[in-house]
């Protein structure tokens, strides 16, 4: 397992140079097509799916280096003063383009204060879960409510339910294991966890909190984390 962790942080490593040329490449001909935008619009959705398809391998990559970090004991906490709810907003406008035409909803039902923590971190916590939703909800009918609120006077969750297929409640503890797959035999195929799961379990608990899931097979799940304030 030394190994194979070594070689994937390798392979990660090198893999993240080439993947942001692509990436700001892609970024500087979006730009150019926004500016003569008749007869582009084609074109734009193109280079919008590219972007997006770079920007999850290189948050793959993110997750297998950080996973290595925070194992190893060497990640360092970038720790500000933050708003969860500016944070959590931010992080779903990112997925306007992705969701298609799933429905994805905010709610925050209690007033919480600014509180000092890593927000990089909880922005890739809140991209992830948003990810693995959107992945497992129908394009067409998919429904992902994203809700903030008080759990007690120092404590904030966060969830993030969908309306897909669900998890069978034997893979509730290994869902946040590294390299976890659920099969589903009814629908053939794989539903793959990958790193993402594993990368927030561990980004949760470095800067204090807890995380954990809700499932019933055909009812949908809602995975959900905890963070002191």
């Amino acid at each position: 397992e030394k190994l194979r962790d070594g070689l994937i942080h390798m392979i990660a490593h090198d893999m993240k140079s080439p993947l942001m040329v692509i990436m700001g490449s892609l970024e500087m001909v979006k730009m150019q097509l926004e500016k003569t935008k008749e007869g582009t619009d084609s074109l734009i959705k193109y280079i919008y799916g590219a972007s997006n398809s770079a920007i999850k391998i290189t948050n793959m990559i993110s997750n297998m280096l950080d996973i290595s970090k925070i194992e190893a004991k060497q990640m360092t906490l970038q720790l500000y003063k933050i708003s969860l709810k500016q944070i959590v907003s931010q992080t779903i406008q990112m997925f306007d383009f992705i969701k298609g035409e799933r429905i994805l909803t905010f709610e925050q039902s209690d007033e919480i204060p600014n509180f000092i923590s890593d927000p990089n971190i909880i922005q890739r916590i809140c991209q992830n879960l948003i990810d693995n939703a959107i992945k497992f909800t129908d394009q067409k009918s998919g429904k992902i409510n994203v809700c903030i609120k008080k759990v007690s006077d120092d404590r904030v969750k966060v969830s993030i339910s969908d309306n897909g297929h669900g998890i069978p409640l034997e893979y509730h503890e290994k869902i946040f294991d590294k390299f976890f797959q659920v099969e589903s035999k009814k629908q053939i195929k794989v539903h793959s966890t990958g790193l993402g799961m594993a990368f927030c379990k561990l980004a949760t608990e470095a800067i204090g909190g807890t995380i954990g899931v809700e499932s019933e097979v055909e009812k949908g799940s809602t995975f959900w984390f905890e963070l002191p304030f």
